[in-house]
């Protein structure tokens, strides 16, 4: 009974920091804090929410956030959520390192 009891408030309270997590992250991005998007990104993939992760990156991409290039690259390197394209994984992760 308490191990059901534990496993269920643990589950409540990860999935409660979870959300203040990204709450924050939101709240951040529209003050004006740029630099959180990819992190906002790794914190969904962490979450399997690959699509909003891809949409993350892209706009920190947008921006010239190297973080956001860099995650762009690897998810085109190893196919996470997109088609697997060797030629644009190349091309980003030039970019990252040209700065």
């Amino acid at each position: 009974m308490w191990n059901l009891l534990f496993h269920f408030s643990f589950d409540f309270n990860w999935n409660g920091m979870i959300d203040c997590a990204f709450r924050t992250y939101h709240r951040g991005i529209e003050a004006g804090y740029k630099e959180l998007i990819p992190l906002l990104g790794e914190l969904y993939e962490q979450n399997d929410d690959l699509e909003n992760a891809y949409r993350c990156y892209l706009e920190a991409a947008l921006i010239n956030d190297l973080n956001g290039i860099k995650n762009l690259s690897r998810m085109y390197k190893k196919g996470i959520y997109v088609q697997k394209d060797e030629k644009k994984a190349k091309k980003l992760n030039m970019l990252s390192k040209k700065r």
